[in-house]
């Protein structure tokens, strides 16, 4: 699912989820362009958002444009799913 609201009372969104298997990944815009991501501010949200999320259950991925566009992104994500280790 895109931009799915996984923490209960709260509107944080993540940009995928895999509901079933309890995984969210965040793709974190901006990190070098002093996007929102990148701010104190930001920052600080996004800690929070990922810490509620774990404590409700979730796992959640991180990545950045760079590891989007290079597909490490998309294959450390389907080895998550197939419950694989990605060294």
């Amino acid at each position: 699912m895109r931009e799915y609201q996984a923490i209960p009372g709260r509107r944080f969104r993540f940009d995928f989820c895999w509901v079933k298997e309890r995984l969210a990944v965040e793709i974190q815009g901006g990190t070098y362009s002093r996007g929102a991501h990148a701010r104190p501010l930001g920052i600080k949200r996004d800690y929070e958002k990922g810490n509620l999320a774990v404590q409700f259950g979730w796992r959640v991925l991180q990545f950045d444009a760079d590891m989007v566009k290079s597909g490490q992104a998309l294959d450390f994500t389907e080895k998550m799913l197939r419950g694989k280790e990605s060294g």
